[in-house]
Protein backbone atom coordinates (compact mmCIF):
# COMPACT_ATOMS: atom_id res chain seq x y z
CA UNK A 1 0.00 0.00 0.00
CA UNK A 2 1.45 2.90 -0.92
CA UNK A 3 4.92 4.28 -2.54
CA UNK A 4 8.29 3.78 -0.53
CA UNK A 5 11.76 4.03 -1.30
CA UNK A 6 14.09 3.67 1.29
CA UNK A 7 16.91 5.86 -0.33
CA UNK A 8 14.80 9.03 -0.94
CA UNK A 9 15.93 12.00 0.28
CA UNK A 10 14.60 12.87 4.02
CA UNK A 11 12.86 9.49 5.44
CA UNK A 12 11.26 9.68 8.55
CA UNK A 13 13.88 10.60 11.31
CA UNK A 14 11.71 10.05 14.57
CA UNK A 15 8.56 9.65 15.98
CA UNK A 16 7.97 11.41 18.95
CA UNK A 17 5.98 12.93 21.69
CA UNK A 18 7.55 16.41 21.71
CA UNK A 19 6.81 19.53 24.21
CA UNK A 20 3.25 19.86 21.99
CA UNK A 21 0.80 19.03 25.19
CA UNK A 22 -0.39 15.47 23.56
CA UNK A 23 0.50 15.69 20.10
CA UNK A 24 2.79 13.87 18.09
CA UNK A 25 5.86 14.47 15.75
CA UNK A 26 6.74 13.21 13.06
CA UNK A 27 9.91 14.79 11.07
CA UNK A 28 11.19 14.13 7.41
CA UNK A 29 13.81 15.83 5.86
CA UNK A 30 13.78 19.66 7.26
CA UNK A 31 9.95 19.48 7.78
CA UNK A 32 7.99 18.15 10.71
CA UNK A 33 4.52 17.34 11.17
CA UNK A 34 2.34 17.19 14.73
CA UNK A 35 -1.06 15.66 14.75
CA UNK A 36 -3.12 14.28 17.54
CA UNK A 37 -2.56 10.74 15.63
CA UNK A 38 -0.27 9.60 13.67
CA UNK A 39 -1.09 6.87 11.08
CA UNK A 40 1.89 4.44 9.79
CA UNK A 41 1.23 3.00 6.15
CA UNK A 42 4.33 2.91 4.09
CA UNK A 43 3.10 -0.70 2.91
CA UNK A 44 5.34 -3.50 1.81
CA UNK A 45 7.75 -3.89 -1.59
CA UNK A 46 9.47 -7.34 -3.36
CA UNK A 47 11.75 -8.79 -0.92
CA UNK A 48 14.35 -9.73 -2.94
CA UNK A 49 16.81 -12.95 -2.44
CA UNK A 50 20.69 -12.57 -1.98
CA UNK A 51 22.85 -14.82 -3.78
CA UNK A 52 25.35 -14.58 -6.43
CA UNK A 53 24.18 -12.85 -9.40
CA UNK A 54 21.11 -11.81 -7.82
CA UNK A 55 21.52 -8.29 -8.94
CA UNK A 56 20.50 -9.43 -12.55
CA UNK A 57 17.20 -10.56 -11.32
CA UNK A 58 13.63 -8.54 -11.57
CA UNK A 59 10.87 -8.09 -9.46
CA UNK A 60 7.21 -7.67 -10.45
CA UNK A 61 7.49 -3.76 -10.58
CA UNK A 62 10.19 -4.28 -13.47
CA UNK A 63 8.09 -6.83 -16.05
CA UNK A 64 5.16 -4.50 -16.20
CA UNK A 65 7.68 -2.19 -18.13
CA UNK A 66 8.98 -4.89 -19.88
CA UNK A 67 9.59 -3.43 -23.73
CA UNK A 68 9.79 -6.73 -25.14
CA UNK A 69 9.01 -10.30 -23.80
CA UNK A 70 11.77 -12.44 -23.00
CA UNK A 71 11.36 -15.68 -25.08
CA UNK A 72 12.13 -17.59 -22.00
CA UNK A 73 11.54 -16.52 -18.45
CA UNK A 74 12.32 -18.19 -15.00
CA UNK A 75 10.33 -17.01 -12.41
CA UNK A 76 11.70 -17.52 -8.63
CA UNK A 77 8.62 -18.47 -6.06
CA UNK A 78 5.30 -19.81 -5.92
CA UNK A 79 2.78 -17.39 -4.38
CA UNK A 80 -0.08 -14.91 -5.91
CA UNK A 81 2.55 -13.00 -7.94
CA UNK A 82 4.37 -15.98 -9.28
CA UNK A 83 1.63 -18.08 -10.38
CA UNK A 84 -0.24 -14.37 -12.18
CA UNK A 85 3.10 -13.39 -13.64
CA UNK A 86 3.71 -17.42 -14.64
CA UNK A 87 -0.08 -16.92 -16.21
CA UNK A 88 0.40 -13.33 -17.89
CA UNK A 89 3.54 -14.13 -19.67
CA UNK A 90 2.98 -17.66 -20.47
CA UNK A 91 -0.49 -15.98 -22.20
CA UNK A 92 1.80 -13.44 -24.22
CA UNK A 93 4.24 -15.76 -25.47
CA UNK A 94 6.92 -16.40 -23.20
CA UNK A 95 8.07 -20.37 -22.14
CA UNK A 96 7.70 -19.99 -18.27
CA UNK A 97 9.36 -22.21 -15.78
CA UNK A 98 8.71 -21.51 -11.67
CA UNK A 99 11.27 -22.48 -9.15
CA UNK A 100 9.27 -23.32 -5.78
CA UNK A 101 11.37 -24.03 -2.70
CA UNK A 102 9.39 -26.45 -1.51
CA UNK A 103 6.78 -28.82 -2.52
CA UNK A 104 3.34 -26.62 -3.56
CA UNK A 105 2.85 -23.65 -4.52
CA UNK A 106 0.45 -21.11 -2.98
CA UNK A 107 0.37 -22.69 0.75
CA UNK A 108 -2.49 -20.94 2.09
CA UNK A 109 -5.19 -22.47 -0.65
CA UNK A 110 -6.99 -25.72 -0.65
CA UNK A 111 -4.39 -28.43 -1.57
CA UNK A 112 -6.72 -30.66 -3.29
CA UNK A 113 -7.70 -27.00 -5.81
CA UNK A 114 -4.15 -26.03 -5.81
CA UNK A 115 -3.26 -29.64 -7.50
CA UNK A 116 -5.71 -29.47 -10.21
CA UNK A 117 -4.61 -25.47 -10.81
CA UNK A 118 -0.84 -26.97 -11.17
CA UNK A 119 -2.22 -29.10 -13.56
CA UNK A 120 -4.28 -26.49 -15.82
CA UNK A 121 -1.35 -24.47 -16.18
CA UNK A 122 1.26 -27.15 -16.97
CA UNK A 123 -0.76 -28.39 -19.61
CA UNK A 124 -0.72 -24.59 -20.99
CA UNK A 125 2.82 -25.18 -21.41
CA UNK A 126 4.21 -23.95 -17.67
CA UNK A 127 7.00 -25.73 -16.41
CA UNK A 128 6.97 -26.40 -12.51
CA UNK A 129 10.48 -27.71 -10.29
CA UNK A 130 9.90 -28.36 -7.07
CA UNK A 131 12.08 -28.24 -4.41
CA UNK A 132 14.47 -26.23 -5.92
CA UNK A 133 16.20 -22.69 -5.55
CA UNK A 134 18.40 -20.35 -7.06
CA UNK A 135 22.60 -20.85 -5.86
CA UNK A 136 23.92 -18.57 -8.82
CA UNK A 137 23.49 -16.73 -11.95
CA UNK A 138 25.72 -15.79 -14.57
CA UNK A 139 25.17 -13.28 -17.32
CA UNK A 140 27.02 -15.55 -20.29
CA UNK A 141 26.97 -14.45 -24.22
CA UNK A 142 23.54 -12.75 -23.99
CA UNK A 143 21.83 -14.73 -21.55
CA UNK A 144 21.38 -15.90 -18.32
CA UNK A 145 22.51 -19.29 -16.66
CA UNK A 146 20.70 -20.40 -13.58
CA UNK A 147 22.60 -22.67 -11.25
CA UNK A 148 20.20 -24.01 -8.56
CA UNK A 149 21.31 -25.53 -5.33
CA UNK A 150 20.67 -28.86 -6.87
CA UNK A 151 23.59 -28.26 -8.99
CA UNK A 152 21.49 -28.03 -12.17
CA UNK A 153 21.56 -25.32 -14.96
CA UNK A 154 18.81 -23.53 -16.65
CA UNK A 155 19.07 -21.08 -19.67
CA UNK A 156 16.65 -18.51 -19.59
CA UNK A 157 16.36 -14.94 -20.67
CA UNK A 158 14.40 -13.48 -17.97
CA UNK A 159 14.61 -14.36 -14.45
CA UNK A 160 11.73 -12.64 -11.70
CA UNK A 161 12.21 -12.74 -8.02
CA UNK A 162 8.86 -13.69 -6.76
CA UNK A 163 9.79 -14.49 -3.48
CA UNK A 164 7.43 -12.17 -1.71
CA UNK A 165 6.66 -8.60 -0.14
CA UNK A 166 8.75 -7.33 2.55
CA UNK A 167 6.76 -4.09 5.06
CA UNK A 168 8.96 -1.11 4.62
CA UNK A 169 10.18 0.09 8.37
CA UNK A 170 13.73 0.45 7.91
CA UNK A 171 13.91 4.19 6.98
CA UNK A 172 11.34 4.68 9.86
CA UNK A 173 14.10 4.97 12.94
CA UNK A 174 10.77 3.46 14.96
CA UNK A 175 13.61 2.46 17.61
CA UNK A 176 13.89 5.58 18.30
CA UNK A 177 9.93 6.07 19.28
CA UNK A 178 9.94 2.84 21.45
CA UNK A 179 7.37 1.44 18.87
CA UNK A 180 7.88 -2.59 18.37
CA UNK A 181 8.62 -3.81 15.07
CA UNK A 182 10.45 -7.03 13.33
CA UNK A 183 11.22 -8.17 10.06
CA UNK A 184 7.43 -9.30 9.66
CA UNK A 185 5.82 -5.77 10.36
CA UNK A 186 4.77 -3.07 13.29
CA UNK A 187 3.45 -4.82 16.22
CA UNK A 188 -0.38 -3.05 16.46
CA UNK A 189 -3.23 -3.81 19.39
CA UNK A 190 -6.99 -4.73 18.67
CA UNK A 191 -7.22 -1.01 17.92
CA UNK A 192 -4.07 -1.14 15.28
CA UNK A 193 -2.66 0.94 17.82
CA UNK A 194 1.16 0.40 17.91
CA UNK A 195 3.33 0.49 21.53
CA UNK A 196 3.37 4.04 21.03
CA UNK A 197 0.45 5.66 22.33
CA UNK A 198 -1.70 7.41 19.39
CA UNK A 199 0.42 6.44 16.56
CA UNK A 200 -1.41 3.51 14.44
CA UNK A 201 -0.47 1.42 11.46
CA UNK A 202 -2.28 -0.04 9.15
CA UNK A 203 -2.24 -2.36 5.56
CA UNK A 204 1.10 -4.52 4.62
CA UNK A 205 3.11 -2.71 7.00
CA UNK A 206 1.03 -4.36 10.13
CA UNK A 207 2.43 -7.79 11.58
CA UNK A 208 -1.12 -9.50 12.10
CA UNK A 209 -1.91 -12.51 10.47
CA UNK A 210 -4.30 -10.97 8.38
CA UNK A 211 -4.58 -11.04 4.49
CA UNK A 212 -2.19 -8.57 3.01
CA UNK A 213 -4.67 -7.01 0.51
CA UNK A 214 -5.75 -3.56 -0.53
CA UNK A 215 -9.50 -3.82 0.85
CA UNK A 216 -8.38 -5.20 4.17
CA UNK A 217 -5.91 -2.19 4.16
CA UNK A 218 -8.61 0.22 2.91
CA UNK A 219 -11.09 -1.51 6.08
CA UNK A 220 -8.63 -0.48 8.71
CA UNK A 221 -8.28 2.75 7.20
CA UNK A 222 -11.99 3.20 7.30
CA UNK A 223 -12.17 1.90 10.74
CA UNK A 224 -9.63 4.22 12.06
CA UNK A 225 -11.62 7.21 10.89
CA UNK A 226 -14.80 6.10 12.60
CA UNK A 227 -12.55 5.81 15.41
CA UNK A 228 -10.91 9.05 15.48
CA UNK A 229 -14.62 10.59 14.65
CA UNK A 230 -15.57 9.76 18.27
CA UNK A 231 -14.40 10.99 21.91
CA UNK A 232 -14.80 7.32 23.54
CA UNK A 233 -14.13 4.72 20.71
CA UNK A 234 -13.99 1.37 22.67
CA UNK A 235 -14.91 -1.22 19.82
CA UNK A 236 -11.65 -2.87 18.01
CA UNK A 237 -10.96 -3.73 14.97
CA UNK A 238 -12.59 -7.24 13.90
CA UNK A 239 -11.92 -8.37 10.30
CA UNK A 240 -14.72 -10.14 8.87
CA UNK A 241 -14.68 -13.03 6.18
CA UNK A 242 -12.20 -11.94 3.31
CA UNK A 243 -12.32 -13.19 -0.35
CA UNK A 244 -9.25 -13.65 -1.85
CA UNK A 245 -8.10 -14.70 -5.72
CA UNK A 246 -5.23 -15.59 -7.52
CA UNK A 247 -5.80 -14.43 -11.10
CA UNK A 248 -4.08 -17.14 -12.53
CA UNK A 249 -5.86 -19.12 -15.51
CA UNK A 250 -7.97 -20.46 -14.24
CA UNK A 251 -8.84 -18.63 -11.54
CA UNK A 252 -8.35 -19.75 -7.51
CA UNK A 253 -10.56 -17.72 -5.34
CA UNK A 254 -11.43 -18.75 -1.23
CA UNK A 255 -12.69 -17.48 1.51
CA UNK A 256 -13.75 -18.81 5.20
CA UNK A 257 -12.57 -22.09 6.36
CA UNK A 258 -9.27 -23.67 4.05
CA UNK A 259 -10.65 -26.95 3.25
CA UNK A 260 -8.37 -28.74 4.53
CA UNK A 261 -8.60 -26.86 7.91
CA UNK A 262 -11.82 -28.48 8.69
CA UNK A 263 -12.48 -29.61 11.97
CA UNK A 264 -14.59 -32.90 13.50
CA UNK A 265 -17.87 -30.31 13.76
CA UNK A 266 -17.47 -29.40 10.24
CA UNK A 267 -18.04 -31.92 6.64
CA UNK A 268 -16.35 -31.10 3.34
CA UNK A 269 -18.29 -31.74 0.13
CA UNK A 270 -17.30 -31.17 -3.78
CA UNK A 271 -19.23 -29.70 -6.55
CA UNK A 272 -17.52 -30.30 -10.25
CA UNK A 273 -19.91 -28.80 -12.79
CA UNK A 274 -18.08 -29.32 -16.04
CA UNK A 275 -21.03 -30.78 -17.35
CA UNK A 276 -23.70 -28.24 -16.16
CA UNK A 277 -25.96 -26.30 -18.52
CA UNK A 278 -24.28 -22.92 -17.83
CA UNK A 279 -21.12 -24.26 -18.90
CA UNK A 280 -22.57 -26.02 -21.92
CA UNK A 281 -19.98 -25.52 -24.85
CA UNK A 282 -17.13 -23.46 -22.79
CA UNK A 283 -14.73 -26.67 -21.96
CA UNK A 284 -14.66 -25.15 -18.63
CA UNK A 285 -15.24 -27.05 -16.07
CA UNK A 286 -14.89 -25.84 -12.26
CA UNK A 287 -14.49 -27.20 -8.89
CA UNK A 288 -15.49 -26.11 -5.80
CA UNK A 289 -14.91 -27.37 -2.06
CA UNK A 290 -17.30 -26.10 0.56
CA UNK A 291 -17.26 -26.66 4.47
CA UNK A 292 -20.36 -26.53 6.18
CA UNK A 293 -20.85 -26.59 10.19
CA UNK A 294 -22.68 -28.95 11.96
CA UNK A 295 -25.58 -26.70 11.79
CA UNK A 296 -25.96 -26.71 7.67
CA UNK A 297 -24.23 -23.44 7.52
CA UNK A 298 -21.29 -22.03 4.34
CA UNK A 299 -18.53 -21.78 6.78
CA UNK A 300 -15.95 -22.12 4.03
CA UNK A 301 -15.20 -22.37 -0.31
CA UNK A 302 -12.33 -23.51 -2.24
CA UNK A 303 -13.43 -22.32 -5.98
CA UNK A 304 -11.00 -22.64 -9.07
CA UNK A 305 -12.52 -22.06 -12.52
CA UNK A 306 -12.32 -19.11 -15.05
CA UNK A 307 -15.33 -16.99 -12.73
CA UNK A 308 -14.08 -18.20 -9.27
CA UNK A 309 -13.28 -14.91 -8.08
CA UNK A 310 -17.08 -14.05 -8.91
CA UNK A 311 -18.39 -17.13 -7.63
CA UNK A 312 -16.92 -16.67 -4.35
CA UNK A 313 -18.29 -13.47 -3.72
CA UNK A 314 -21.91 -14.40 -4.95
CA UNK A 315 -21.97 -16.57 -1.67
CA UNK A 316 -19.97 -14.60 0.67
CA UNK A 317 -23.15 -13.02 2.09
CA UNK A 318 -23.77 -16.85 3.20
CA UNK A 319 -20.39 -17.09 4.90
CA UNK A 320 -20.54 -13.41 6.57
CA UNK A 321 -23.97 -13.68 7.98
CA UNK A 322 -23.66 -17.32 9.17
CA UNK A 323 -27.08 -18.33 6.96
CA UNK A 324 -27.52 -21.94 6.96
CA UNK A 325 -28.64 -23.66 3.43
CA UNK A 326 -32.23 -23.88 4.52
CA UNK A 327 -32.23 -20.24 5.63
CA UNK A 328 -30.81 -19.23 1.64
CA UNK A 329 -33.40 -21.43 -0.04
CA UNK A 330 -36.54 -20.05 1.74
CA UNK A 331 -35.19 -16.68 1.30
CA UNK A 332 -34.15 -16.52 -2.72
CA UNK A 333 -34.91 -17.71 -5.93
CA UNK A 334 -31.50 -17.05 -8.39
CA UNK A 335 -31.72 -16.54 -12.13
CA UNK A 336 -31.04 -19.30 -14.25
CA UNK A 337 -28.09 -19.94 -15.28
CA UNK A 338 -26.38 -17.51 -14.06
CA UNK A 339 -23.56 -16.93 -11.02
CA UNK A 340 -26.76 -16.87 -8.85
CA UNK A 341 -27.67 -20.24 -9.82
CA UNK A 342 -24.30 -21.89 -9.07
CA UNK A 343 -25.01 -20.56 -5.68
CA UNK A 344 -28.14 -22.00 -4.97
CA UNK A 345 -26.72 -25.05 -5.68
CA UNK A 346 -23.92 -24.28 -3.60
CA UNK A 347 -26.22 -24.17 -0.51
CA UNK A 348 -29.33 -26.36 -1.37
Amino acid sequence: MGHFDEDQEGPLRFLAQRNQGDLRTVAGGDEEFAGDQIVIATGARPHRLDFPGSELTHDSTDVLSLEQLPATTTIIGGGYVAMELATLLAAAGSQVTLLIRGDRVLKSFARENVRRLVKKMTGRGIRFVFNTSPAELKLQDGRLTLITNNGNALTTDYVIDATGRIPNVEALNLAAAGIEYDRHGIAVDENLQTSFAGVYAVGDVVNRPWPKLTPVAERQADYLLTRFGHDDPTAPFNLPVVASAVFSYPTLAQAGVNPDEATAGQHVEEFDWGGSSLYAGQNEHPHYICVYDNQDRLVGISALGAGAADDVNAVLPAIGLGLSRAQWQAAMIEAYPTTGDKVAALLK
